[in-house]
Formats: C-alpha cells, structure tokens, sequence
C-alpha cells in the first residue's frame, strides 16, 4: 500500500477513499494484469496446442509479475478479465470432450503446474540477484567444498546425474526447460486420459 501510494504521489491510508479493503485493491490489480491476456486462440490448432499455448501465456505473465504469485488464488478473483481467463482456458480443453467437472480439474492441475514453475523460475533469478553471482558462479564457489562431501562412492547417481544436469544447464537448474518438459508430459497425459476415455465409450 505504500509503495502504491508512492507512485500515485498520496499517503497510503488516502487509497482507501477509493478502495475498501487491501483485498479489493489485490483483486483490481490481478484484473489489470489479466487483461494483459490474449483473447483468442487459433482456430485450427488441436486442443494440446491450445492447452500448452494458455499454459505458456500464463508462465510469461508470472514472468513478467512475479508479485501475482504473492496472492492466494484459491478465492480467485471475480472479476470480468478473470473469468475471461477462465474462459478462455476452458474453450482450450473443450474439443477434448471430457465432462464439464474433467475440464475443471484439467485446467486447475495446469495452472498449480505452471505457477509452481513459474515461482521455481522466479526464485532463480532473485537468487542471483540478492547474491550477486550468477548460478555458474554460485556453484563454481561452492565446488570444492562440495567435493569434500559428495563423493561417487557414497552418491553416484547424485555425482553422475548432477555432472551431467549441470554441464547441460551451465547451472542447478534450467526453469525454463524444466516448465517446457514438465508441461509436454502434462499434456501428453491428459492426451492418454482423453484417448481411455473415448476408448471406454467405445
């Protein structure tokens, strides 16, 4: 709230004249980020192509506003852009055919998906930040004295795995690959439970 009022050039208890609550303010400022969202989607991709493109967008808007993972979303706002979201989301899985409740739990699973990654990710970058060295150089400072205690005989699928995870990363982790691989297996396994179920109809 005072960083708010920062900005607008008013003391911040003047914002309540305009705003009731903080909550209220909250729920104002996640509509304005979603209106940052497409609205359609391509008409001839399949339905995996539009679940991973209304996956994408939503990790690009967390990129873009890590502070929207700061508030809780399991009252989730109700306001016009945000179910215009969720719209839109459903309108993704809808040629799938599943159930009404399915097409919930699908975009619901997505979503936890893509904030977890997107707060994974965002962490990542604070953390070189509030160090001051980039993951490479976190991990080469930290080298010998891992070597000291990590040992192939005592962890060698640790020692083999993170060698070879590392030299691929240039890091501890790559968010980005992570998201892209996760979210391809995610949808693949919607893709098998969409296919069981067309099979069992059958």
């Amino acid at each position: 709230m005072r960083n708010l009022g920062a900005r607008l050039g008013v003391a911040a208890m003047a914002l309540y004249r305009y705003v009731p609550t903080k909550d209220v303010l909250l729920e104002l400022v996640l509509e304005a980020a979603y209106a940052k969202l497409p609205d359609d989607l391509p008409l001839r991709a399949a339905w995996p192509e539009q679940l991973r493109i209304v996956a994408t967008d939503a990790w690009n808007l967390y990129r873009a506003h890590p502070w929207m993972l700061q508030i809780s979303v399991q009252r989730p706002s109700l306001g016009p852009h945000a179910i215009r979201k969720y719209e839109r989301e459903l309108k993704s899985i809808e040629p799938a055919g599943l159930p009404d409740v399915e097409m919930d739990l699908v975009i619901a699973t997505v979503s936890d998906f893509v904030r977890g990654s997107a707060r994974s990710a965002i962490e990542a970058a604070s953390a070189s930040d509030a160090t001051g060295l980039s993951d490479r150089g976190w991990w080469e400072a930290h080298a010998q004295h891992l070597a000291r205690f990590v040992t192939p005989d005592q962890f060698p699928l640790a020692v083999r795995v993170g060698a070879a995870a590392g030299e691929a990363y240039g890091a501890a982790t790559d968010p980005r690959r992570t998201f892209a691989f996760g979210l391809e297996r995610l949808i693949s396994g919607v893709v098998l439970h969409v296919q069981g179920r067309h099979t069992s109809r059958g």
